[in-house]
């Protein structure tokens, strides 16, 4: 018994449509993972910047601390002058 000549062609058809939907697929979530992977690119920090960011972010607290002692000490100061 043979099958008939459209059984087989719209066997094939099927076949190929499955495999059209899960390129589709593919390709869709190749897109989406290249475009995640732009964005992290883009919000990544390299160890060199975070690094000089840490530093400046140190002299500035470096900073504060002086202007702090220093305020202290010439309060202290004052305050040894009045005798209090």
């Amino acid at each position: 018994m043979a099958i008939p000549e459209y059984i087989v062609g719209a066997g094939i058809a099927a076949l190929l449509s499955l495999f059209g939907v899960a390129f589709r697929r593919l390709d869709t979530q190749d897109r989406r993972m290249d475009n995640l992977e732009l964005k992290v690119a883009e919000q990544y920090v390299t160890k060199e910047e975070f690094n000089q960011r840490f530093t400046e972010l140190f002299t500035v607290l470096h900073r504060m601390e002086d202007k702090i002692d220093y305020n202290a000490d010439m309060a202290a100061k004052i305050v040894g002058k009045r005798g209090l």
